[in-house]
Order: structure tokens, then sequence, then C-alpha cells
């Protein structure tokens, strides 16, 4: 438990996209949905901040590229 307090302490001095938990790490998630809004939610149980980090990006990838996706077709219906 030490070992995972001090990890904490450490990320906390940095501006990081995970934080500890209860028992585990977790990060915060946004989803673009079918009618264009954002789901914002919470993702957790990572053993490490390193593979909370890694799914972070991840879906932050998603995220981006269904923004991009929508903003092209827009682009296409409105210029069209």
């Amino acid at each position: 438990m030490k070992q995972k307090e001090t990890q904490q302490e450490t990320m906390s001095k940095e501006k990081r996209v995970v934080f500890f938990e209860g028992k585990s790490w977790y990060h915060r998630t946004k989803e673009l949905q079918d009618d264009l809004t954002t789901k914002y939610g919470k993702k957790g149980g990572f053993e490490t901040p390193e593979e909370a980090e890694k799914s972070y990006w991840e879906y932050e990838k998603r995220y981006q590229t269904s923004s991009e996706s929508f903003g092209i077709f827009f682009r296409v219906i409105t210029f069209w």
C-alpha cells in the first residue's frame, strides 16, 4: 500500500490524466454519442498508472477520430 501512495503522491505533482481511487487506477472518458453529444465517464480497475494512461489515450484517439469524422461529414453536407 505504501508503494501505491508514493506513486500517487508523485503523480499529483505532475499533470496527469489518471488518478488513484480506492484500490486501483482510473481515468476519465469521453465518447461521442449518435446524437452528437459527448458522454463523460470514468474507467478504472487498472493496476498501474501506465495501464490507465494507455487506456486513456486510446479513448482520446477514438473520440478525436469520431469528432473529425463528424466534422468532415458536416462540411460535405453543408457545402453540397
